[in-house]
């Protein structure tokens, strides 16, 4: 995940990303976002996947306060900033040619932390914003 406030850590899925596992993940995730954000304003954008929009996680995100807004449209990647993110990690993946699976996993966490910095958030995220909305 990435905000104005900078990444968080980089989680590997090395399971299918049903509702339930995503769940799971989410709560590493916003467990960071309250360390980046003391005051739990945040929100967390997730496109209409089915995954996204399930029970499970709609369940999730009322026992635990959060702010999944609804008006993300479907599939679109040009107006998600972390696209950016993924393709650079991507770009930088090329280059260290991973041998095996914990050679992709070192390869990864090691180009997130190195590349994925506070400014590179914010450039991403400012790119994002909108005269009329602010985002």
């Amino acid at each position: 995940m990435i905000s104005y406030q900078g990444p968080t850590r980089l989680i590997i899925f090395e399971e299918s990303l049903k509702a339930s596992n995503l769940a799971k993940y989410l709560e590493l995730l916003v467990k960071d976002a309250r360390s980046l954000y003391f005051d739990s304003n945040f929100r967390i954008y997730m496109d209409k996947d089915s995954t996204h929009t399930s029970k499970t996680l709609s369940d999730f995100a009322s026992e635990n306060k959060l702010n999944f807004p609804d008006d993300w449209p479907a599939s679109s990647p040009d107006l998600n900033p972390i696209e950016n993110a993924w393709g650079r990690l991507a770009m930088e993946l090329e280059k260290m040619s991973p041998q095996n699976i914990d050679d992709l996993k070192k390869s990864l966490k090691t180009i997130w932390k190195r590349t994925i910095t506070l400014e590179y958030c914010r450039s991403l995220v400012d790119s994002m914003k909108n005269s009329t909305t602010g985002y």
